[in-house]
């Protein structure tokens, strides 16, 4: 018996993501031709070779714009700012612009995603320093099992 492994993709198709930054910039799905939506593949795709956007783990092409209906591979969390930005990048591509309002969820969907995406660089010690050197003994406890205070240990 052979297994089968599917490669299952997560994240909205990358045509639902063009449609709703197109939304943003005040034009309908329906008014939407083939070459909008490819347009706004290629774009997608180059915004998404860009730093911060690189790090979202986004299903970029093998070769060509792709497929409208591929899964983006984005988490859902990362969607609306992708989308946000997207309309940024099309809106003077379509002659439009967006408004104030939804220029100002540009803004606050990127610093949600700068918060979700950060990352904390790991602080190394001094080696030759022992654990828990330092602290004042009032409170903590120093005995095999580490406790944070001397509360915790009872």
């Amino acid at each position: 018996m052979t297994d089968v492994s599917l490669d299952l993709g997560i994240g909205r198709p990358k045509a639902d993501i063009i449609e709703q930054a197109y939304r943003l910039c005040g034009i309908n799905r329906d008014d939407l031709g083939s070459d909008e939506i490819g347009d706004g593949l290629r774009d997608l795709n180059i915004m998404m070779m860009d730093a911060p956007w690189n790090a979202l783990g986004y299903d970029q092409p093998a070769f060509g714009d792709g497929d409208p209906a591929d899964l983006s591979g984005l988490l859902d969390a990362y969607v609306p700012a992708v989308v946000h930005e997207l309309a940024m990048r099309l809106a003077p591509n379509m002659g439009k612009t967006l408004s104030t309002e939804a220029a100002a969820r540009v803004k606050t969907t990127r610093r949600s995603l700068d918060a979700l995406i950060a990352t904390v660089p790991a602080l190394k010690a001094r080696g030759g320093i022992h654990q828990g050197a330092g602290m004042a003994r009032r409170g903590w406890l120093r005995t095999g099992i580490w406790t944070s205070n001397a509360d915790e240990a009872v």
